[in-house]
C-alpha cells in the first residue's frame, strides 16, 4: 500500500467517525428496544376518550407501521377518522383492512365492524347508494350481525325504504334482543307505515329496557298519541275511524287489538274531552292494550317476530300482574300530571316492577 492510499483510507475512517458523531446512537441502531405497540394503543384510546382525535390517529398510525396486520388498530384508526369527520380516510382505512384481513381467521370478528365503519362513513357523507352496497356486501358474509343490520336499517329508513328498514331491524332485534335502540327505531318505523299495534308493542318493550332518557320520554308520549290515534272527539260525539272495519270479522289480529283499544279510548271521553285525571284514564287504556294484545295474539296467532320478540315483554307484565304500575310508569315518563304521585303512593307495586325489570334484564 502506498503512502497516498494509506492517507486516503485514514481520511475515510475519519469521515466515518465524524458521521457517527453526528448521528448519536447510530452504531447501536440494531440493538434498540422495539416499540411498545400495546402502550401506543392504550395511549391512543386514552386520547380518543379525551377528544384528542389528532393525537390518537397519529399513535394508531405508528402502531400500524410496526404491525401492518393489526386489525384492532386499523379499526380504531378508521373510527378516529370518523370522529375527525375525515370520512374519506375512514372509508379508505376500513376498506383496506377488511380486504387485508378477510382470510385471517384470528381477526374475523373485526370484519363486520370494518364493513360497518366504511358503510357508515359513506352514509354520513351523503352517499347512500354506496353505503347500502357496502352494507349488503357485509351482510352477505355476516347476515346475522347486529351492527350491520341495525345501521343498514337506519340508512334505508332515511331513504324512506321503510319495509326494508323494518326487515333489518327485526334481524337486529333477533341478534340482540336486550338492546333498546332497535325497538325504539322499529316502533317509529311501524308507526310510519300505519302498523299501530306493533308500534305500541315495540315502544312498550323499549320502555322496559331504557329509563329516564330523552328517548324514553319520546316513546312514552308516542304511546299516548297512538292509543288515541283511532278515535276522535267532535261536536257530534266520539268517532272510531272506519278504517278499522265494519265488524270484527273484517279484522286481522292487529286490527282486533286496535279496535278494542279504540273502544276503550272512546269510553274514556267526556263532553269536555278525555276524562280527568288523564294519568288514570291513560293507565286504564295501556292496561287494556296489554290485555288485548295477549288475548288476541294467543287466540288468533300472528307472525313469528311479533310472537317471539314483541309479545314476551307485554305478556310478562300481564302474567306478573304488573300492567298497572307499568302503565303509571309510562304516564310518568310522558310527563302526565298525577302519575308521579301514584308511583310514590304505591311503593310495593313499584318495587315489584323494578324487581321484574332487573330479573328480565338478567335473563337477557
Amino acid at each position: 500500500m502506498t503512502i497516498e492510499s494509506g492517507l486516503f483510507q485514514s481520511a475515510k475512517a475519519a469521515a466515518a467517525f465524524c458521521l457517527l458523531m453526528l448521528v448519536p446512537g447510530a452504531i447501536f441502531a440494531d440493538t434498540e428496544s422495539p416499540v411498545d405497540t400495546s402502550q401506543l394503543m392504550s395511549d391512543a384510546i386514552s386520547h380518543y376518550d379525551l377528544g384528542d382525535f389528532d393525537t390518537a390517529a397519529g399513535l394508531l398510525r405508528q402502531v400500524l407501521e410496526q404491525e401492518p396486520n393489526n386489525g384492532t388498530a386499523a379499526y380504531e384508526l378508521a373510527l378516529t377518522y370518523a370522529a375527525l369527520d375525515d370520512l374519506k380516510s375512514c372509508r379508505a382505512t376500513a376498506k383496506k383492512y377488511r380486504r387485508k384481513l378477510r382470510n385471517d381467521a384470528d381477526q374475523a370478528d373485526l370484519l363486520p365492524q370494518l364493513y360497518l365503519l366504511e358503510a357508515t362513513c359513506y352514509s354520513k357523507s351523503g352517499a347512500s347508494r354506496k353505503a347500502l352496497k357496502v352494507f349488503r356486501e357485509g351482510l352477505e358474509q355476516h347476515p346475522d350481525d347486529y351492527g350491520l343490520n341495525f345501521n343498514i336499517a337506519i340508512t334505508l329508513i332515511q331513504d324512506e325504504q321503510y319495509d326494508g328498514g323494518i326487515l333489518h331491524l327485526e334481524r337486529a332485534i333477533a341478534a340482540d334482543p336486550s338492546h333498546p335502540s332497535p325497538y325504539f327505531v322499529i316502533a317509529t318505523a311501524y308507526r310510519g307505515v300505519g302498523r299501530t299495534a306493533r308500534s305500541l308493542m315495540a315502544y312498550l318493550t323499549f320502555l322496559q329496557h331504557e329509563f329516564n332518557t330523552e328517548r324514553s320520554a319520546i316513546a312514552a308520549q308516542s304511546v299516548i298519541d297512538l292509543l288515541y290515534s283511532d278515535v276522535e272527539r267532535t261536536d257530534e260525539g266520539v268517532t272510531i275511524y272506519t278504517h278499522l272495519g265494519s265488524s270484527p270479522d273484517d279484522l286481522d289480529t292487529e286490527g282486533l287489538i286496535r279496535l278494542v283499544v279504540a273502544e276503550v279510548a272512546a269510553a274514556g271521553f267526556t263532553e269536555d274531552g278525555i276524562k280527568e285525571p288523564l294519568c288514570d284514564t291513560g293507565s286504564h287504556l295501556i292496561t287494556a292494550f296489554i290485555s288485548a294484545s295477549v288475548w288476541f295474539v294467543e287466540k288468533e296467532g300472528a307472525g313469528d317476530f311479533l310472537v317471539d320478540y314483541l309479545l314476551p315483554g307485554i305478556e310478562g307484565l300481564h302474567t306478573e300482574e304488573l300492567s298497572k304500575p307499568f302503565s303509571y310508569f309510562v304516564m310518568s315518563a310522558a310527563g302526565v300530571e298525577g302519575a308521579d304521585e301514584w308511583l310514590e303512593s304505591n311503593t310495593q307495586a313499584v318495587d315489584d316492577l323494578v324487581q321484574y325489570f332487573q330479573m328480565t334484564a338478567g335473563a337477557d
